[in-house]
This record gives C-alpha cells, structure tokens and sequence, in this order.
C-alpha cells in the first residue's frame, strides 16, 4: 500500500534525508546481524555436512588405514605407538564436538527467532520509509553495518 503523492508532499525535503539517513544506517546494522546469524546456520549446515560424509567414509577410510604403518605420537612426554585409526576415531569426536558446540551456540542466540525480529524489523522500516515517500531500494546499505 503505498502514501498519497499529497501526504509525501508535505515531508520537507531536509526531514525526508535524514529519514533516508537514519534507515540506511538501521538497515545497515540489521543486514549486519543477519548475516552474522546466517553464517551460523551455514557453519552448522557444514559440520553437519562433514560428521555425515565422515561417517559415510568411514569404513572405505578404515580399509587404507589398515594398510598403513603404526605411527608413535608424544603423550606427556613418552613416545606411544599410534595407529591411524585412533586418528579417524578422534577426527570423529573432533567434529562430532564441534557440531555439538555450535549447535548450543545456534541455541543460546535463538538463531530463528532473532533472524525472524530482524526480518520485522527490516519491513517496518521500509514500511516507514515508503510513507516518507523513499523507495526503500534506493538505498545503499552496506553488508558490514556501515552506511553507505
């Protein structure tokens, strides 16, 4: 629903810019936190990804390991005879607890929520730019939380 071309008319020129101004750095900021908040979900998607080709691979893994020689590794100080299928094992547990990491962390941020009052937060600011008569297009907002 867009403002009648008379009720823009009466927004001064010099209220209008800085409107324009203010959304551009609000909108800014609000692309900012999304994008932090999304990127969490492509790490999440990615480990996800990884702990699920890792275990896929697995057994195909173990077979080439098998023919490998026995490595020692320092444990406190002794050398200790290491096979590499402790190393898979660890591999494993390595990104098993690095998904589980960041899985809280999508949990304690409330990730979905958070995107969701952004996403409201975004419209009703276009909402309010539209009725100072700014397309809300026209503006340059910048990634990084800097007006552009």
């Amino acid at each position: 629903m867009s403002t009648p071309v008379s009720e823009v008319s009466e927004v001064p020129s010099f209220v209008r810019e800085a409107v324009r101004e203010k959304a551009t750095r609000e909108l800014s900021d609000l692309h900012r936190r999304s994008s932090a908040l999304s990127s969490l979900r492509r790490v999440q998607g990615s480990l996800e990804a990884l702990a699920a080709d890792l275990n896929q691979q697995s057994s195909l893994i173990s077979g080439v390991i098998d023919e490998a020689p026995i490595q020692e590794v320092k444990v406190e100080g002794r050398r200790v005879p290491q096979g590499h299928g402790a190393k898979l094992k660890k591999a494993r547990r390595a990104v098993d607890e690095a998904k589980s990491l960041i899985d809280e962390l999508a949990v304690a941020l409330d990730v979905d929520s958070k995107l969701s009052v952004l996403g409201e937060a975004e419209r009703s600011i276009s909402s309010a730019l539209l009725s100072a008569g700014i397309d809300p297009n026209s503006l340059v907002v910048g990634q990084g939380g800097d007006a552009q």
